[in-house]
């Protein structure tokens, strides 16, 4: 394979960054020291000195907080479901009994409103938690 000045010229900005690989200092230089106009106008970008890449360190402090976090709102997402889950179920539950199948909203309205409002907060819980999972792509 043929190394051109497009190829070189894709790995100039690694190479003036300091961020190359050996190998490919090599490479970039070998091809300076054949092409000498295309050397000097290297070296007149080189003199810009081009900023050094981040590469996003972060302290393992940070990094076991934000697990930590994470954890615990996988945690309070699932006891959200469950809990929603539980209570609308409840709301539209049954009983077998002598009289037949009765259901729990016929026989305590009142209570099957309170399951059905503990289960839209459970729902809505478990919304918010899943938005702010989203922020850890979870």
């Amino acid at each position: 394979m043929k190394i051109t000045r497009d190829v070189i010229t894709d790995l100039l900005p690694l190479y003036l960054a300091g961020e190359a690989s050996d190998d490919t200092n090599a490479l970039v230089e070998a091809f300076l020291a054949q092409d000498d106009e295309f050397a000097q106008m290297v070296q007149r970008q080189g003199d810009l000195k081009l900023p050094k890449l981040d590469n996003g360190s972060t302290n393992q402090e940070d990094e076991m907080k934000a697990l930590q976090t994470t954890q615990t709102l996988l945690r309070r997402r699932a006891l959200y479901m469950a809990s929603a889950i539980f209570f609308s179920g409840m709301t539209v539950s049954f009983t077998f009994g002598a009289e037949g199948v009765r259901w729990i909203w016929a026989d305590a309205p009142y209570m099957a409103l309170v399951m059905a409002a503990v289960g839209l907060i459970g729902w809505a819980g478990y919304a918010v938690t899943s938005r702010r999972l989203r922020a850890t792509q979870l």
